[in-house]
């Protein structure tokens, strides 16, 4: 018997099949049972490593119990059977099987087919293996098989009735990537008996889902040359896999029939097939609607290839045919026409997260990488493809009419073509070759891109920054040089022309665990207008209110800076470019921004002959935003440089009248909410600086936006040769307030006399010192509550329209009271008196500012100024006494100046009664000393 046995041409294990091997171990099992109970059991046991060794070249090794019976039945049972894995891998043994039981059928050992009544194998373990030198476990054993002459036609001289397998587990272990895959809890039974024939079922578990194997299949048949037909289904809930044909496993396996996959969501799918996408499946389709999909296709094999003649594609996300031919699992070429694709499906909610609203905060997706080694399974494919794509549907726009065009051999990916017409008649094209490096798969080529619509183009993105004003944005072409692989994106030689603006320079993604984006680029002939007010920041200037998208706390930029995910680096030149609908020259800038962090340095513009530098931070860790500004400019024109024009609603306290108080100071509520949102220290230097009629030189502001209140702790500043030292301090609340202290030195009063209509006819240089403080609701309030004062020192003093001089001379003639008056109304127009020195002070309270010592004083004469000024209804009264001491040194006859009505329009009155009494008292004196003796 024996002899018989060894005289039977075994077929060779095939590296892909291994049940073959486990086949020919039953075989040997039932040899073994038919060997006489006298023979030695470590005999047996010897004689079924001898011939599974010759049969399939493979080292068994049977470290358990041979146990033979003949009577009442034949039984026999094996424990521990362990076939030697390959010399290199790490697990030392390629089949463990704890116990193998055998029961042949009696009768059918006197025939020449034995029928094998019941098989049962407990505890199988198979280990399969990618080794580290790109081999497959499998093939390396396969390398030392046993040369037979023939294949064995095993249905011809076996038949198994029943088999059952349990506790069986299948892994699969790639020691490049450092992945493992496990099918566990596998248990099936086998039966080909009168009541069910040639029927298979399977359970087993993978990534904790449970999966059911159903067939209709001859085992025994499956080695021999005409193979065995088959019907299997592979089903998980309701995904399923189909095949309905035959297949064989003898040289190199064949198969030929109908292929079959569906599922009511191919997330569900993809999450079975790959962990790490199918946590990212997972979590993106909770809540979302299924996916069904199907594809169907006959499948066969011819002279080592497998050939898909017609993979049909159905469902809600793709619909199309492709052609496959796959040459011993390495040569793959792939051709075809995909009818409709939908990428909005696909990206936007099933897999890959939810698609964001218009308005909602862009969240980073950059991707990482963990890739450490050069090997892949690129290496040992070959992949050719030509494939069409009728229409691509993404972000609800259409892609049509794209094509693919590719090559992959030895691990180099070349892209002849993949070129797409994009929405508004643009056209795409793409063409470079991809390696596998160090890095992983790197893709380098050339990128082209043209079309007569930018703005809709960009729609594919479905953000609003790009809502663009489609006139601006119509014409376009961009070229550049890519390089991307699993670390960084790199575009180098990038040159755009959008309509009039026009982009050279360079980005740069390197990905990692934080994901860093950086930028150079020159860009000519940009409106920022369009994205300043797509961005909601065209009231900046002029709002601070809490709907502020920048100033609030909450708004876009703070909630960008929180949930940024990447480091950005951006340095720019714009040329050229138009901001508040003017058109400006250069400026140079270098953009950093971190996770709550944003820095904006080095920043350099010039626009109308003024130049500005400097930098803001913006750190939003903490729970208000703190900013920190540094701004300098040697000039620095306002209204010039920002384009600003002169608001007509302006009134002026030279067109108010005394019945209009409410315009001099408007009662618009104060809004200082902007104090409550941020935090900020701040410092402005300007070499020469223009506001309105406001002209200053070394101007020097510093301060800070701390606990609701500004502070400007320090200003200095040269206005109109006048040296300025100052800070205030302004408080938000329900009633804002604000204090106030300015020293003023060497102010020459003619020139700011056309700023200030009270003092137009005066000049000379003063120091003054104010403090005040106030609080209101609105500016009338503001006014209405100053509470201060005012110290006012003088030199060099000239009143204009006034000759004291002309008067003290003249009235040394005069002999009658009419000759004074008409002197003094000569003196008044014309002429001018100095002043040496002023001195006083002023007092504010509830809106007025009151004073009663001012003074002023020269050789011939003493002036006392006194006045009551209503600042809150623009009124003022008040008298000058001008006391001649050139006159009458003990008694001085005097002048007084009266004065009132609207602080730009008063009215005056001379009181002359002291200088005419003196004028008589004179007179009767000479009269008396002429007639005195008469």
């Amino acid at each position: 018997m024996q002899d018989y046995w060894k005289s039977l041409h075994w077929p060779k294990l095939n590296n892909k099949k291994f049940i073959a091997g486990l086949v020919i171990l039953l075989m040997l099992g039932l040899e073994a049972s038919l060997v006489p109970v006298f023979i030695d059991k470590e005999a047996i046991k010897n004689e079924v490593i001898h011939s599974f060794k010759l049969a399939t070249g493979l080292n068994m090794e049977i470290q358990g119990e041979t146990n033979l019976q003949m009577f009442p039945l034949p039984h026999m049972t094996i424990s521990y059977l362990f076939v030697h894995n390959a010399p290199n891998a790490s697990s030392p043994f390629l089949l463990t099987i704890q116990l193998l039981e055998v029961r042949p059928s009696l009768l059918s050992l006197f025939s020449k087919k034995p029928v094998l009544e019941d098989v049962k194998i407990n505890g199988v373990a198979i280990e399969l293996e990618r080794m580290k030198n790109d081999q497959m476990s499998w093939q390396a054993i396969a390398s030392t098989e046993a040369k037979t002459e023939k294949p064995l036609e095993l249905s011809s001289v076996l038949k198994i009735s029943n088999l059952s397998f349990s506790d069986a587990a299948i892994h699969y272990t790639d020691s490049i990537a450092g992945t493992v895959v496990e099918y566990s809890n596998i248990n099936g039974n086998y039966s080909n008996s009168e009541k069910k024939q040639n029927v298979l079922n399977v359970t087993l578990s993978y990534l904790g889902k449970p999966f059911i194997i159903s067939a209709h299949i001859d085992l025994p048949q499956l080695i021999s040359s005409n193979g065995a037909s088959a019907n299997i289904n592979i089903s998980s809930g309701k995904t399923s896999l189909t095949y309905d044909g035959t297949f064989g496993i003898t040289k190199s396996g064949f198969v030929n029939g109908d292929l079959r996959f569906e599922t009511d969501d191919i997330a569900t799918w993809i999450n079975l097939l790959n962990k790490d996408t199918g946590k990212l499946a997972k979590k993106a389709t909770e809540g979302t609607k299924p996916l069904p999909f199907q594809l169907t296709s006959k499948i066969a094999t011819q002279d080592n290839k497998i050939i898909l003649p017609n993979i049909t594609f159905a469902g809600s996300i793709i619909k199309g045919a492709l052609q496959a031919e796959i040459v011993q699992l390495k040569h793959v070429n792939l051709q075809g026409t995909i009818d409709a694709l939908d990428l909005e499906t696909i990206f936007g909610s099933a897999l890959f997260g939810s698609a964001k609203t218009d308005n909602e905060i862009p969240k980073t997706d950059f991707p990482t990488s963990s890739y450490t080694s050069p090997d892949s399974f690129w290496n040992n494919i070959t992949l050719a493809g030509n494939v069409k794509f009728n229409d691509i549907v993404y972000n609800n726009q259409h892609l049509k009419d794209t094509h693919l065009d590719f090559d992959i051999t030895g691990g180099e990916m070349t892209i002849s073509q993949a070129s797409s017409l994009l929405p508004g008649t643009s056209r795409l094209i793409f063409a470079g070759i991809g390696k596998e490096g160090y890095q992983g798969f790197t893709l380098e080529g050339q990128l082209d891109a043209a079309g007569d619509d930018f703005a809709q183009m960009l729609q594919l993105f479905k953000s609003r920054s790009f809502s663009l004003p489609p006139d601006d944005f119509k014409r376009f072409r961009i070229k550049t040089n890519a390089v991307i692989s699993s670390t960084d994106i790199r575009l180098s030689e990038i040159t755009a022309r959008i309509e009039n603006m026009g982009i050279i320079g360079g980005i740069i993604a390197k990905f990692g665990d934080r994901t860093k984006l950086e930028a150079a680029l020159e860009i000519g002939g940009i409106n920022l207008d369009h994205f300043i007010k797509l961005w909601g920041l065209d009231n900046w200037s002029t709002s601070f209110s809490n709907d502020n998208p920048m100033a609030n706390k909450d708004g876009i930029l703070s909630q960008w800076l929180k949930q940024l995910g990447y480091d950005l680096q951006l340095n720019t030149i714009m040329d050229q470019y138009t901001l508040n609908g003017a058109i400006r020259g250069k400026t140079s800038l270098k953009l950093v921004a971190t996770a709550n962090k944003i820095e904006l340095d080095d920043v350099k513009t010039s626009y109308n002959g003024s130049e500005l530098t400097g930098g803001v931070t913006m750190d939003v860790s903490e729970t208000l935003p703190r900013v920190k500004l540094d701004v300098a400019a040697d000039t620095l024109d306002t209204e010039t440089f920002f384009n600003l024009s002169k608001n007509p609603s302006d009134v002026t306290a030279a067109t108010a009248t005394q019945n209009q108080p409410d315009i001099i100071w408007p009662r618009n509520s104060f809004d200082f909410h902007w104090l409550e949102l941020l935090n900020a220290n701040y410092r402005l230097h300007f070499g020469h600086f223009k506001y309105k009629n406001l002209i200053a030189d070394a101007v020097d502001v510093r301060g800070d936006i701390n606990e609701h209140t500004l502070n400007i702790e320090g200003v200095r500043a040269d206005v109109y040769g006048a040296h300025v030292l100052g800070k205030t301090t302004l408080t938000e609340g329900k009633i804002p307030g604000i204090n106030v202290a300015l020293d003023i030195t060497s102010l020459n009063l003619e020139r700011v006399a056309g700023m200030l209509p009270l003092v137009e006819n005066i000049s000379g240089v003063y120091n003054v010192n104010i403090r005040l403080n106030t609080t209101g609701i609105d500016m009338l309030t503001w006014v209405s509550n100053l509470e201060g004062g005012i110290s006012i020192s003088g030199r060099d003093v000239t009143v204009q329209g006034f000759n004291m001089p002309g008067i003290i001379q003249a009235v040394s003639y005069v002999r009658t009271v009419a000759d004074i008056l008409d002197v003094v109304k000569r003196a008044f127009p014309g002429g001018s008196t100095a002043f040496p020195s002023v001195t006083g002070q002023c007092f504010l309270s509830g809106g007025v500012i009151k004073t009663s010592n001012i003074r002023l004083s020269n050789a011939q004469t003493d002036g006392t100024l006194a006045f009551d000024m209503d600042i809150v209804n623009w009124k003022m009264q008040g008298h000058t006494v001008f006391a001649l001491k050139a006159l009458d040194p003990v008694h001085p006859p005097g002048i007084t100046v009266n004065f009132s009505g609207p602080l730009n329009a008063t009215e005056n009155s001379i009181d002359t009664r002291s200088l005419e009494q003196y004028v008589i008292d004179k007179t009767s004196k000479r009269m008396l000393e002429q007639y005195g003796d008469h």
